[in-house]
């Protein structure tokens, strides 16, 4: 928690319309490895659109300043990324101002719409800014994890997105944007807008590589362990094809088993038969198809079948620990029919 301080911090105000000139000439950067995606829906817009319309006071703005040996400076946002993309989609007609308004005047108005009179105020609109000065990324980082680790909006995984840009989160983050994935599930705008899709590729990956583990504590360490370097990336990419290849063709799109927990499982069994039968792992898929339907009514908690009361348990209990995940693993495979056995 120590260390000498190597940041230097200044601040003053600026107006919107000086955001949107540094944004329009590229001197804005939005996109830093420590921001996180887009999460404010239309309602969170609009209400902001609004806090500036009466002229409301808004948070600071923190703005990391890098000055080239050309004298060219940029600024990339530490935090208020979603305020500043808010203004930029609100001037470029892409939504509209509320149809609450008590003034007709501002009522369900793209900005283009707005009275003439209106429109300087708007762009005079004042935001507190915070400069931040430093040659060592890692106090940027730092700086966004401490601005928004007591905020409920950000969660564990986008926190993981401030801190790392290294390898492992690289290639989950491109592993994520499969199709697979959003044909599975997980791959939702909800989840794509948190980054929960990332997370839990980010967990398969490490069912691949390492097996099941205990909740999802580990992400942390394996993120900051394998941040320069993922080992045996190409052994353990192909194993990871051949799994999401199998599981894919077994068409389950529209079953159970596109739950997380039942998911997650389907992916430890073929993981696990992978490193008995390497390469040449081939399933029977219409026999495995078949298993896997006719024991998904079965898993209920009040259940008569013991195998599947088991496994119902072990989804709707402590989901995530490694007793729960161990129980779906075994009885997974015992539903999985391998060719040549």
């Amino acid at each position: 928690m120590g260390g000498t301080i190597q940041m230097e911090r200044d601040s003053n105000f600026q107006m919107l319309s000086w955001f949107t000139d540094q944004y329009r000439m590229g001197n804005l950067d939005l996109e830093p490895p420590y921001q996180r995606k887009s999460i404010w829906n239309n309602d969170y817009k609009v209400y902001f659109i609004d806090t500036i319309l009466r002229n409301f006071p808004c948070p600071t703005i923190f703005l990391a300043v890098e000055i080239s040996p050309g004298g060219l400076t940029k600024y990339h946002v530490v935090d208020g990324k979603q305020r500043l993309l808010t203004v930029f989609e609100f001037v470029n007609d892409e939504f509209t101002t509320s149809a609450d308004y008590s003034d007709p005047d501002y009522a369900d108005k793209y900005f283009s719409q707005l009275p003439d009179e209106v429109k300087p105020k708007f762009w005079g609109y004042k935001f507190t800014i915070e400069y931040l000065k430093t040659e060592r990324r890692k106090d940027l980082n730092d700086s966004f994890d401490r601005l928004n680790r007591n905020v409920a909006r950000l969660n564990k995984q986008e926190l993981r997105h401030a801190r790392h840009a290294g390898a492992f989160i690289t290639y989950v983050t491109q592993l994520s944007d499969d199709p697979f994935w959003k044909d599975m599930g997980q791959s939702t705008t909800s989840r794509i807008r948190r980054m929960l899709d990332i997370e839990y590729v980010s967990e398969i990956f490490l069912v691949v590589m390492h097996g099941i583990k205990d909740g999802r504590e580990h992400l942390d360490d394996y993120y900051a362990w394998y941040d320069e370097e993922i080992p045996d990336l190409e052994e353990n990419r192909r194993k990871y094809e051949v799994c999401k290849n199998l599981i894919a063709n077994l068409n389950l799109y529209r079953t159970r088993y596109r739950n997380l927990a039942d998911q997650y499982s389907l992916w430890s069994v073929m993981s696990k038969l992978y490193d008995e039968h390497g390469d040449s792992l081939e399933i029977d898929i219409e026999r495995t198809r078949e298993n896997l339907l006719q024991f998904a009514p079965k898993v209920q908690r009040d259940a008569a079948d013991e195998r599947g009361k088991a496994y119902a348990l072990a989804v709707l209990q402590a989901s995530n620990s490694i007793r729960s995940r161990q129980i779906r693993e075994d009885t997974l495979k015992g539903l999985i029919i391998v060719e040549g056995k």
